[in-house]
């Protein structure tokens, strides 16, 4: 099943204005007349951005959609816990500070690690999340400055309004540098 979520690199929490300003945005960068990719790459690429605006985009559909992902993913996570061959795998890899756990309570700690990670992943999505829609509303002068005072998810947000600006473009290597228009705002 696909995780339309991650297509339009939104968190499930995420409200309908950041589900169509990522869509707009996914939209502008996958444009099948962008020189950034192949246009085989883009059409594939705007096929799947698509199907998961129209899915995320209708509350009706969104709801059924989280329903059935939360049953597949419960369905999934179950799955794996069973897949472990022997009980020994499972003491092995849920063992913590010399104290292994095994059968149910194993599978309690490996379920909650795995929530508490989903948890963290959720948060830092919101915080580039906020900082892209509160990206949106500055002007280049303003941008270029909450960027370069802020770090870590939330200048992650802004990058990601600056490389739609062509504040920041990427190199050869995929890495983000500046642009001279972002350089004529940073003196």
């Amino acid at each position: 099943m696909v995780d339309y979520y991650a297509v339009l690199e939104v968190m499930s929490s995420a409200s309908d204005e950041v589900i169509k300003s990522a869509y707009k945005a996914l939209g502008k960068k996958y444009h099948p007349d962008s020189q950034k990719y192949s246009p085989e790459f883009c059409q594939k690429k705007m096929t799947e951005i698509n199907e998961a605006y129209d899915v995320l985009s209708n509350s009706v559909k969104r709801k059924q959609y989280d329903y059935e992902y939360q049953h597949y993913r419960a369905k999934y996570y179950s799955e794996s816990a069973k897949s472990a061959s022997t009980k020994e795998q499972v003491k092995t890899a849920t063992s913590y500070n010399d104290k292994t756990f095994d059968g149910d309570e194993s599978q309690g700690l490996l379920k909650s690690i795995f929530k508490g990670m989903e948890s963290m992943l959720q948060k830092n999505k919101q915080i580039i999340d906020n900082a892209y829609i509160e990206g949106i509303g500055m002007d280049d002068f303003e941008l270029v400055r909450a960027y370069m005072q802020n770090y870590g998810f939330k200048r992650k947000g802004f990058s990601m309004v600056m490389e739609e600006r062509e504040l920041l473009a990427r190199n050869d290597e995929g890495k983000l540098v500046p642009t001279e228009k972002f350089r004529l705002y940073w003196r």
